[in-house]
């Protein structure tokens, strides 16, 4: 996906976590619904995110922020992926795609 020559887009509504989330990072651009969460709550269940996981939130979020994500478990909400700069764009209405 990073070695593509056109732009990847990436539509997020429900939960995206774990190996969810890790496809989006690698997407140009990422579309949230307000009904979205996110993760990487791999550390509850005891083992560590792959690594392109991990460099992809930490480049898009920065390292603290990235750390909080895998060592906490816990899921954000579509605001705070927007705050985070993982998202680009929240949609207020609860996206359905066909």
């Amino acid at each position: 996906m990073r070695a593509s020559p056109k732009p990847i887009l990436a539509a997020i509504s429900g939960v995206a976590v774990a190996g969810g989330l890790e496809m989006t990072l690698h997407a140009d651009l990422r579309f949230v619904a307000s009904d979205a969460r996110l993760g990487q709550p791999e550390v509850n269940i005891g083992v560590i995110p792959p690594v392109a996981g991990t460099q992809g939130l930490v480049r898009l979020v920065g390292r603290s922020r990235a750390f909080h994500m895998f060592y906490s478990g816990e899921t954000i909400t579509a605001a705070k992926a927007l705050e985070y700069g993982i998202a680009a764009f929240l949609d207020k209405r609860k996206l359905h795609w066909s």
